[in-house]
């Protein structure tokens, strides 16, 4: 699966626009389809529709939400990215 989150952003750079959808794709699988769940249907939407969505908890939805961020932001500042995510009750 591949994602292109950044596809319709305006006022980016290109080179950005492709780093966030490369860093987004080298996020696990359960990390990715928690954002592509929150970006599809807004980050302003509540946590409880994204959890319910999802089939996970409000705080499992949490707990992947920042892993994601924590590990896009790692990636786009040339950090490692942690590829060994587990889930974790």
């Amino acid at each position: 699966m591949h994602i292109r989150l950044t596809r319709w952003a305006t006022g980016v750079a290109d080179a950005d626009t492709m780093a966030i959808d490369h860093a987004v794709n080298r996020l696990p699988l359960v990390l990715q389809v928690v954002v592509l769940q929150i970006y599809k249907h807004g980050a302003g939407t509540a946590d409880e529709h994204h959890a319910t969505a999802l089939g996970i908890s409000k705080k499992t939805l949490a707990q992947y939400t920042n892993a994601a961020h924590r590990q896009i932001a790692l990636a786009l500042t040339g950090g490692v990215l942690e590829n060994d995510f587990r889930l974790r009750p």
